[in-house]
């Protein structure tokens, strides 16, 4: 009966071991999860308000004269409703060349919304000329503003 005693704890220790190495084992063998975590350039969006802020002027003339139609109310050109799509730099032909994409949604002193526009700057040392007006489409207008 000792003998029996002694076999059923070797056993147990035998098994008790053998659990805490699949455990460990088990622990090693989970592949570990790796986040990349995307950072944006913190000064991105620093340089991107820089741009508009210096076509502004710029934009607001070719929206005004497109919106022109109508006397009845007044287009602003709201910063926020303002985004750059595209930059490109002209190359080394030209000194301090950039071509400008700006997306457009021009709006009433009501803030009602009056249509999406894309407009392409050529900026070369500080001269500022646009090169291409897509007006993309138009809002419907309440009837008070027609």
């Amino acid at each position: 009966m000792l003998e029996n005693r002694k076999l059923i704890i070797v056993l147990l220790c035998v098994n008790a071991f053998l659990t805490l190495v699949l455990i460990f084992s088990t622990f090693q063998v989970q592949p570990t999860e790796t986040k990349v975590e995307y950072t944006e350039d913190p000064l991105a969006e620093l340089r991107n308000k820089i741009i508009l802020t210096m076509l502004q002027d710029s934009i607001g003339l070719a929206v005004r004269g497109h919106y022109q139609t109508s006397d009845n109310f007044d287009v602003v050109i709201n910063p926020y409703r303002t985004e750059i799509l595209d930059l490109q730099d002209l190359g080394k032909g030209v000194a301090n060349g950039f071509l400008v994409k700006v997306k457009v949604i021009s709006s009433t002193g009501t803030n009602q919304q009056l249509g999406e526009d894309h407009l392409t700057f050529q900026i070369t040392s500080g001269n500022i000329k646009l090169m291409q007006f897509q007006h993309i489409k138009d809002f419907p207008l309440p009837n008070t503003l027609e």
